[in-house]
């Protein structure tokens, strides 16, 4: 008989939003029930129980179930908010999170239940002040004009001093923090991700880890590409495929995105 099942990781993608609704995929993965004996092999699909809770810090809850296939341990329930309360940087409106609750299992191989915040925001490059102008960055269809690039790099990360205002943190050499993405979503901070240089064999691999683990962050601009090289484009076309609402830069921070 296997152990009980123990789910390893929750990870809710914004696929969309606007003012009107938000479309979330919520990613997650059940650690492989330990055998016991040769004839308790576990089979690579089967199906389970989900229960999803949302709760929002205006008093929103809402929830919902359904019997869900799983492959290879892994599962993807997709769900929709109706009028969404939108993420925004510091000075530019409040930045409420979502708390997400995920209960897994069924009566043989038993529940575990996983809870993470998210919030909902959309981030993209326009040419709203004009043809003639440098790009901006457009939050939630409103401009953000950047004033401060703020690098960040690895030996700097615990010694970051706040920053507010018309600014971009820009994390190099280095995948930021989950601590560092949670202080940001809470006190309204954009970041930019700098897609560290790896082994040709890592690189995309990591990459697409690192979408997975920090996509649903608000605070998550983007992502920087332009100091790949000859990898730029590859991995450029793994964030697309993985990560399908943030930019991706190859100049930073207003022109020539990807």
């Amino acid at each position: 008989m296997p152990a009980p099942l123990r789910l390893e990781w929750l990870h809710p993608m914004v696929r969309y939003v606007d003012d009107e609704r938000a479309i979330i995929d919520t990613h997650f993965a059940a650690r492989p029930p330990v055998v016991q004996g040769p004839h308790d092999a576990v089979p690579s699909r089967y199906a389970l129980d989900v229960e999803i809770t949302l709760d929002g810090a205006d008093g929103f809850h809402d929830e919902g179930g359904a019997r869900l296939a799983v492959h290879n341990h892994r599962g993807q329930l997709r769900f929709e908010i109706v009028h969404p309360d939108r993420w925004y940087p510091a000075g530019m409106g409040p930045q409420p999170l979502y708390r997400l609750g995920l209960t897994v299992g069924d009566d043989r191989r038993g529940f575990d239940h996983l809870e993470t915040d998210f919030g909902l925001t959309s981030v993209r490059r326009d040419h709203a002040l004009g043809p003639d102008l440098p790009p901006c960055l457009l939050v939630n269809g409103r401009i953000w004009s950047v004033q401060n690039v703020l690098p960040l790099d690895a030996v700097h990360a615990a010694a970051l001093l706040p920053a507010h205002g018309e600014s971009v943190l820009f994390i190099r050499d280095h995948y930021g923090d989950e601590n560092l993405y949670a202080a940001a979503d809470r006190a309204g901070i954009l970041i930019v991700q700098s897609v560290p240089l790896e082994p040709d064999a890592r690189l995309r691999p990591a990459v697409a880890r690192a979408v997975d683990r920090l996509g649903a962050h608000p605070s998550l601009a983007g992502w920087y590409v332009g100091h790949l090289g000859a990898a730029t484009n590859a991995v450029t076309d793994t964030l697309k495929q993985r990560d399908l609402v943030h930019p991706v830069f190859k100049h930073f921070p207003l022109d020539d995105a990807a």
